[in-house]
């Protein structure tokens, strides 16, 4: 079908979807990286504040009140510090998943206020979508996940936990610690886990989403490229008005070497200006035969001579000087000009 969405979406149409925000990013990785921040922080931070906080309880039941309001300072400014380690490793671990997905990106086009999401009817299209439905199992699927690996790390854990009575208060706290972690690891795999899967679907998607009709890649190319009649018409002209000034320049050239019938070519050589001859106007065919008939009009010499004609069409562009292993034969059809141009003048003269 001509409207079928069967090509590959181009550059450009990537590029214009970035500036709008719309990207290929899964939320999922990004929480499954935060998770694996706050299990490796669990591990450390919380572990020594904890270890920190019972030793302050153990020793204030020993030291005066100065004391133990200095001591609680110290240890409150420890919490704080602590917190802000998990938030500014959560917001960088944030910034480097979403850097990782979709590269440098900063829009305000998704702030915008949308009419059409204000239409009651685009609303129950996309709470009925597919891409909704899926988010929304994929979300309950996530909870279930949670609960189920959470409840079998715990029933794993609570013969340990039974001990926990007989522990003395920091060796309860590390093992506490110890279970916490090994469960955040249990849904850390997990969300891992769904977390590629949601990537792949979240690419396969957007990659369906992006695609392009045939006429749509064919007006986009006019659009950035230029219509191919317009552009091959635009290439005509170019010719034309480089043909005419070549043409101009003709009557200025001293001699025309020939093929003799499908080659003419214009050189020009200018003595104390030009450090060697130029190549003024060249062609083939008719535009061959329109040089030469300029040549004519104008009393300029047309010297035939087939391998150097050839040789200086293939080698030589408008506006070179010739080749420098083709000077000695110029220069001989020059002083052969030069020389019929001096006994013609004399001629006058006399």
């Amino acid at each position: 079908m001509a409207g079928e969405k069967t090509e590959k979406a181009t550059l450009k149409k990537r590029r214009d979807a970035k500036k709008e925000g719309d990207v290929h990013k899964s939320i999922e990785v990004s929480n499954a990286f935060s998770l694996l921040v706050i299990t490796l922080l669990v591990g450390v931070y919380l572990s020594h504040a904890g270890t920190s906080l019972v030793l302050f309880l153990q020793s204030s039941l020993y030291i005066t009140e100065i004391e133990v309001v200095f001591d609680f300072r110290k240890y409150l400014k420890l919490f704080f510090d602590t917190a802000g380690v998990f938030m500014i490793a959560l917001l960088a671990m944030g910034l480097l998943t979403n850097y990782m997905q979709v590269g440098f990106l900063f829009t305000s086009k998704k702030l915008k206020p949308d009419l059409k999401k204000m239409n009651p009817i685009e609303g129950l299209k996309r709470i009925f979508s597919k891409k909704t439905l899926f988010e929304l199992f994929k979300n309950l699927g996530k909870m279930a996940l949670i609960i189920i690996l959470s409840y079998s790390a715990l029933n794993k854990a609570m013969l340990e936990f039974s001990y926990l009575s007989f522990y003395e208060i920091l060796p309860a706290l590390h093992k506490a610690l110890s279970v916490m972690i090994s469960i955040l690891t249990s849904i850390l795999i997990g969300l891992a886990t769904l977390a590629v899967i949601d990537f792949i679907y979240q690419w396969f998607d957007y990659e369906k989403k992006m695609k392009m009709t045939k006429q749509e890649v064919k007006d986009e190319f006019k659009n950035t490229e230029g219509d191919p009649q317009i552009k091959s018409f635009i290439k005509s002209r170019q010719r034309m008005i480089a043909r005419r000034r070549m043409m101009h320049a003709v009557p200025t050239a001293d001699a025309i070497i020939t093929n003799p019938t499908h080659i003419a070519i214009a050189i020009k050589y200018k003595h104390k200006k030009d450090t060697a001859p130029i190549v003024v106007a060249k062609g083939q065919g008719l535009i061959a035969e329109k040089i030469k008939q300029i040549a004519k009009e104008n009393n300029i010499y047309i010297v035939e001579n087939k391998p150097l004609a050839r040789i200086l069409f293939k080698k030589a562009e408008i506006g070179d000087f010739i080749p420098y292993e083709h000077y000695k034969a110029v220069a001989e059809i020059l002083a052969y000009v030069y020389n019929i141009k001096n006994k013609k003048e004399q001629g006058d003269q006399n």
